[in-house]
């Protein structure tokens, strides 16, 4: 058997971007359970989530920081916007140009949403000890450098 072949009866359980696909489509699934209760979804709580230390940042910005394109942000934003949990002002300098702030109810379900993300991520790393999920943070990190071809993700 040639080596094509071979890897091609790969078990699929030993391949590492496997698992980690499947890990975060199992996670993404519980973190919308999750997060309904709030009204929100995953991606719509990444928005809100990268507004509670940046209040007030460019659409623009939003998009770099989450890595999506320019109109799924848009659709996420307009999104959040009829919910209640955001508001969009233009810019001053440039009317194209638009500011993102939370409302009073986007900075409310701050802690509860919080406690049910760390909940989801305790469960995670059930059986593991407190090494165990150091290392893996740690492993899991180098892969994300290593698969993004160098870039820092600070």
């Amino acid at each position: 058997m040639n080596k094509k072949t071979n890897s091609l009866k790969r078990n699929k359980m030993d391949m590492p971007g496997y698992l980690v696909n499947l890990i975060d489509h199992a996670f993404q699934i519980r973190r919308n359970e999750a997060l309904s209760q709030f009204g929100v979804t995953s991606s719509q709580s990444r928005v809100i989530r990268c507004l509670w230390g940046n209040d007030g940042l460019y659409q623009s910005d939003i998009a770099k920081e989450l890595e999506v394109k320019a109109p799924s942000l848009t659709r996420l934003v307009e999104q959040l916007e009829k919910k209640g949990f955001i508001e969009r002002n233009s810019c001053s300098e440039d009317a194209r140009a638009k500011r993102v702030y939370l409302t009073d109810e986007g900075r409310d379900i701050r802690v509860r949403s919080v406690e049910s993300i760390h909940y989801l991520e305790d469960l995670l790393f059930t059986g593991f000890d407190q090494d165990e999920k150091s290392e893996t943070i740690v492993y899991l990190t180098r892969m994300l450098f290593n698969i993004k071809g160098g870039e820092h993700n600070d």
